[in-house]
């Protein structure tokens, strides 16, 4: 692989975003708008499986490749977020916290105050039928790197377990909770059988990357489209930009507002 792959990392997908998450929503117009700016600048979106492969050189990747995630499997997410994707004719992997199917998403009660609902089987199922694919986020969404490695390994062992069972396929793929990993979460994760694991670490994933310690780009609820053409680049978001990306910005109709938390 001679390409950056830009391994794009969202949450949640709504058209009535919380004002306590809403740096970590986007709206079904937002995404729409996205989506139709990476169509229009030829990127094609693939899969972890061939991002993987890509990195190993055993596939060749798209002049131009842009894996899309969706980490929590909120029922907002898959509910709204599906539809866009299909519309645009793009593939993308949700990353499904394998014991709160059909429940909340507990963990955020503990760390902003509230909880969203998340998606059921038949949702899921629905999803994958439709394209999309689902892989793990273990099984309660936990700091990983703060477990003792017995208790890890139950995390990484049953998410696989659950989720194949839910959907009927092998899962190789996973996204570390909180980003929270390390040097023993990385080999347990090699252990039990994942081919690759996404971090938050920010950068364009390149071949040098270890596949169990993937970087992504986040991207953020609010931000316009000159933030997001930049960070599919591998840069930061400024207030203005000349040139190309602020005429894009007009063409898609985005104003100049951005997230200040971002």
């Amino acid at each position: 692989m001679n390409v950056a792959v830009p391994i794009l990392m969202y949450h949640e997908v709504t058209p009535h975003p919380l004002d306590a998450y809403r740096k970590y929503s986007v709206t079904p117009a937002e995404l729409a708008r996205q989506l139709a700016w990476l169509c229009a600048e030829g990127y094609t979106a693939v899969d972890m499986d061939a991002v993987r492969d890509g990195m190993r050189g055993t596939r060749a990747l798209p002049a131009r490749p842009v894996a899309i995630t969706f980490d929590d499997g909120s029922r907002d997410c898959l509910e709204h977020g599906v539809p866009v994707l299909t519309a645009h004719g793009v593939t993308a992997t949700f990353f499904i916290v394998a014991g709160l199917v059909g429940a909340t998403t507990r963990w955020l009660l503990a760390e902003r105050g509230f909880e969203l609902p998340t998606a059921d089987w038949t949702t899921l199922r629905a999803a994958e039928q439709a394209g999309m694919r689902c892989e793990a986020h273990s099984v309660t969404h936990p700091r990983l790197a703060t477990l003792s490695a017995g208790a890890c390994r139950v995390e990484l062992t049953r998410a696989r377990e659950v989720i194949e069972e839910g959907v009927g396929h092998a899962i190789n793929h996973l996204a570390y909770p909180f980003g929270s990993f390390s040097g023993e979460t990385r080999d347990i994760a090699a252990e039990v059988g994942y081919h690759t694991a996404c971090t938050v670490e920010r950068r364009l994933a390149t071949p040098e990357e270890e596949l169990l310690a993937l970087p992504r780009i986040p991207v953020l609820g609010g931000e316009t489209m000159q933030d997001f053409a930049l960070r599919i680049g591998g840069g930061d978001p400024v207030r203005t930009m000349q040139g190309p990306l602020s005429t894009l910005s007009r063409r898609f109709g985005m104003g100049t507002s951005r997230d200040p938390t971002s």
